[in-house]
């Protein structure tokens, strides 16, 4: 693994050998062009101390943001520690999406990983490590 620091400095991340980064602005797609089946999303802000910010909220919103998602699909958050949020779900059209809120020292880092619902075991113990290892400066 190898430790990546955003050009923004909000966030850092390790990632596998293997995996590729492409960054762009506040974003950034993480993705193994071999052997991968889905690929890593990760954008941050920094959020002004004077905001409400209420990770379920937040995490709501942005799930909804994906066109593929409907009020009836079923999905539901869960709590990984006091500043950290995840879900998963499949949409109609038959995609496996997993998303992430890490809300620390008033930064929000929004995460998504997308693949299709046949290949949603292939790496996603990897992909979590991935998650696991954004350190929030």
């Amino acid at each position: 693994m190898r430790v990546y620091n955003l050009i923004s400095g909000i966030y850092s991340i390790a990632i596998p050998d293997g995996y590729l980064i492409e960054e762009d602005e506040n974003t950034i797609g993480i993705y193994n062009e071999e052997d991968g089946v889905g690929t890593i999303n990760i954008t941050a802000y920094v959020i002004p101390a004077s905001y409400d910010f209420v990770i379920e909220d937040e995490l709501l919103d942005f799930v909804l943001s994906n066109k593929g998602v409907t009020k009836s699909t079923a999905f539901f958050i869960k709590e990984m520690e006091s500043d950290y949020r995840g879900c998963e779900f499949v949409t109609a059209d038959d995609r496996y999406w997993r998303y992430w809120l890490l809300y620390r020292n008033h930064k929000a880092v929004f995460c998504t990983y997308n693949c299709s619902v046949e290949d949603c075991s292939v790496e996603i113990d990897i992909i979590q490590s991935i998650i696991e290892s954004i350190k929030v400066h």
